[in-house]
């Protein structure tokens, strides 16, 4: 094993800053509330993001131009143009600069490097998710009289706030039951925040893949339906995927997406559907109930949304808006017109490519296979009706070091293939 080289000492010392100052700043996503315990939030972001400004440049003057006009790049260009020329909104244009700096950034990583960076973020979600686990033992089998205490869902959250939070109470099996979600705003984040990072890990050449079974374990706790929908198509895709061609593994998502397109404009075309069913109280009905209720809630929104690109398909939406439009294509069509649809359709065709050549490798052990299984089945929950956690800096961030990890995987079996071709000659 080389020794580090002390002129390098230094070089490595400003390399890990980077890294921990990246991490911090994807701690600062809306999403992630825990600057918001200690109501330091805002100035995080203003303190990081400068910093990241910095980060930016460096990439920047080492990267091949590549790394800037990647697809996932110049989809948050696209944002950021249209936001410019049509809305105006400071907040948005700076969150959407953001968005392509990090993932310019996270581009020019080399493999260890992001290695590196995936098992820092990989522990810090451990933690979260082994204090959301805590806080669950508290309230099953210690305390239950504190499941009205827990934060996001009481304005009064008490010494269970630094264990994290629940963002509601459902029914299940007649028992009231918070739906715990760590530091994480709301339960239908959790793919993005916990998941993706979890089959990123297990893709990665990461050694410690306990650390992402301990998040998707934690996920289960917050009884979402759209880390279930994960999870369960992930099993699917798990075991079948060997039997499709690439073509169809690539086609499949945008049928699949096709036909969804079909129901909202049927939805759209109703009227105004199925309001009364957008219920806003928790804990008044069971979880079936609940999720039954989300998902109708997130079609009409979604409707909504193809509705307002037809009406304006050059800008998008007249003014800036923080609601939930379902498909990441959907979205991009809200920000950017259907410039933005495309290019989100075009990093899909990219990511989906990706992924059908990494599933298609041979020597892969059954962690990566999950992942890869785990990650086509968020993509495709993405694509076509949940984007929520992944429409921001942090899912732009994590889709971009889920596109360098599958590249790196595909190379390191490019080159033990070699090797053993070598071996074998």
């Amino acid at each position: 094993m080389t020794s580090l080289n002390k002129d390098d000492f230094p070089v490595q010392i400003i390399a890990k800053t980077g890294l921990v100052v990246l991490l911090l700043l994807l701690l600062a996503s809306p999403h992630i509330m825990l600057y918001d315990l200690i109501g330091m939030k805002l100035w995080v972001q203003i303190i990081l993001g400068l910093a990241a400004v910095f980060l930016f440049v460096d990439a920047f003057m080492r990267s091949s131009i590549a790394a800037i006009v990647q697809p996932l790049a110049v989809l948050c260009l696209s944002y950021i143009v249209v936001e410019i020329v049509w809305r105006q909104d400071i907040k948005s244009m700076i969150g959407y600069g953001l968005a392509f700096f990090l993932v310019t950034i996270v581009s020019s990583f080399r493999a260890a490097k992001l290695n590196c960076f995936v098992k820092m973020l990989a522990i810090t979600f451990g933690l979260f998710a082994v204090a959301g686990v805590a806080q669950a033992v508290i309230i099953y089998f210690i305390a239950p009289g504190l499941a009205g205490s827990i934060p996001w869902q009481s304005e009064a959250p008490g010494a269970m706030q630094w264990l994290g939070g629940a963002d509601s109470l459902v029914r299940v099996a007649g028992i009231i039951v918070p739906r715990f979600t760590s530091y994480i705003q709301q339960a239908s984040a959790l793919p993005a925040y916990f998941l993706l990072p979890a089959a990123i890990v297990l893709v990665s050449s990461v050694k410690e893949k306990k650390l992402a079974y301990i998040l998707i374990a934690f996920t289960l706790l917050s009884l979402s339906g759209s880390v279930m929908f994960c999870l369960g198509i992930s099993v699917i895709v798990f075991f079948f995927y060997r039997y499709l061609h690439s073509a169809l593994m690539v086609a499949l998502p945008f049928m699949m997406f096709l036909a969804y397109v079909v129901i909202l404009l049927a939805i759209s075309s109703s009227g105004d559907p199925g309001q009364e069913w957008i219920k806003l109280v928790p804990g008044e009905f069971n979880y079936l109930e609940a999720r039954a209720d989300s998902g109708f809630s997130r079609m009409i929104l979604a409707s909504n949304a193809i509705n307002h690109v037809f009406e304006s398909p050059i800008f998008g939406m007249d003014s800036s808006s923080e609601e939930i439009f379902g498909s990441l294509i959907v979205t991009s069509g809200m920000r950017a017109g259907v410039i933005g649809m495309i290019l989100a359709g075009v990093f899909f065709v990219q990511l989906f490519k990706m992924l059908s050549v990494a599933m298609k490798l041979s020597r892969l052990d059954i962690h990566a296979r999950y992942g890869l299984a785990l990650l086509y089945s968020i993509a495709l929950q993405v694509m076509i009706y949940n984007d929520y956690g992944f429409s921001k800096f942090w899912g732009f961030v994590m889709f971009a070091i889920a596109l360098a990890t599958l590249r790196n995987l595909c190379a390191q079996q490019e080159l033990r293939y070699r090797q053993h071709v070598w071996r074998s000659m």
